[in-house]
């Protein structure tokens, strides 16, 4: 398996939820390696549903700072919502047949609900609903009112006007103009960290990042890599060695199996390997010790396996968290 690791890159590899304890992990993995290998160049390999928007921009600015060179982001599963926003900071993006990118939607606390979240695209979609439904309320009862009565048009358009304000106004009337400026401004962010990350490598523009905020109708909507080549400039499919790779993890993972929803796990392949017995590399490695799930103890388990400092109780080594 090693041999399919290019000698001039690091492998990170990133399974779990975004968010500021998952930054802190990945810097902390970045600096050690830094200290070790010094590469310039590297691999970022996320299988995750998203996150918070303000941690996966400090991960793609610390990804990018580390790997000023060249950083691709292979994509072997699913890389949800903030996780597009770190794809945006990279050189190139390298999806395999079963990986998938997602809109650049912000997911926000569900007012009065515990533990629940909303999607940023929802007041958007809401909107539009709504305006279709007053737009066509207004031409049904123009028509009908012009043609049934005999009125003149102008008098027939107020009254169609009233008509379709009665209508939608039981179900406007209970939108919250607060929470709509909290879902507004919480797209906007996403797009003013897409367009400052995409300043790094230039791989696709503005545009195209407004279109991954606004363009899509869910969370869950699947951009595959035919799609994902229409929105970034460099984006192709795995060769054989980034192949073998992908093969390797979903056979000691269980095809990703519960990591992309859990507690961040951060791993640097390259040690991983170096610390793997020789004979589990050629078989399935138990998930539990390798891999880790998403509990407090697997996660210890993987500090042993791997030596990557992404437990909560092991001591952080000194370092610029800054990243330009």
């Amino acid at each position: 398996m090693k041999e399919n690791l290019r000698e001039d890159y690091d492998y990170i590899l990133y399974f779990g939820r975004i968010s500021l304890d998952s930054y802190n992990r990945l810097s902390d993995t970045l600096e050690i390696k830094q200290q070790e290998s010094n590469n310039t160049k590297g691999y970022f390999i996320p299988v995750t549903v998203g996150g918070h928007p303000d941690s996966a921009y400090r991960m793609a600015r610390a990804l990018g700072h580390h790997y000023p060179d060249d950083l691709k982001v292979l994509v072997p599963d699913i890389c949800k919502s903030a996780g597009t926003l770190i794809a945006i900071g990279a050189t190139e993006l390298v999806i395999s047949d079963r990986g998938e990118l997602g809109p650049l939607d912000v997911q926000l606390q569900k007012k009065e609900e515990l533990f629940e979240m909303s999607s940023g695209l929802d007041i958007i979609q809401s909107m539009v609903v709504l305006q279709e439904q007053v737009m066509e309320a207004f031409r049904s009862y123009l028509m009908e009112i012009k043609l049934g009565s005999g009125l003149g048009t102008k008098i027939a358009s107020k009254l169609a006007s009233e008509m379709a304000s009665a209508l939608v106004s039981p179900i406007s009337s209970q939108i919250d103009p607060m929470r709509i400026g909290e879902h507004q401004r919480a797209l906007r962010v996403a797009t003013w960290y897409g367009t400052r990350l995409n300043k790094k490598f230039n791989n696709t523009n503005d545009e195209n990042i407004y279109n991954l905020i606004t363009g899509y109708p869910s969370h869950g909507f699947v951009i595959d890599r035919k799609e994902a080549s229409e929105i970034f400039k460099n984006v192709r499919a795995l060769d054989d060695k980034e192949l073998a790779i992908e093969k390797w993890l979903r056979k000691q993972t269980a095809n990703f199996n519960n990591l992309a929803d859990g507690d961040a796990v951060v791993i640097c392949l390259n040690d991983w390997l170096d610390k793997t017995p020789k004979q589990k590399t050629s078989g399935e490695v138990n998930n539990d010790e390798e891999i880790a799930e998403h509990d407090s103890e697997s996660t210890e388990e993987v500090v042993e396996n791997t030596g990557e400092p992404v437990s909560e109780n092991q001591e952080r080594p000194a370092g610029n968290t800054e990243h330009s």
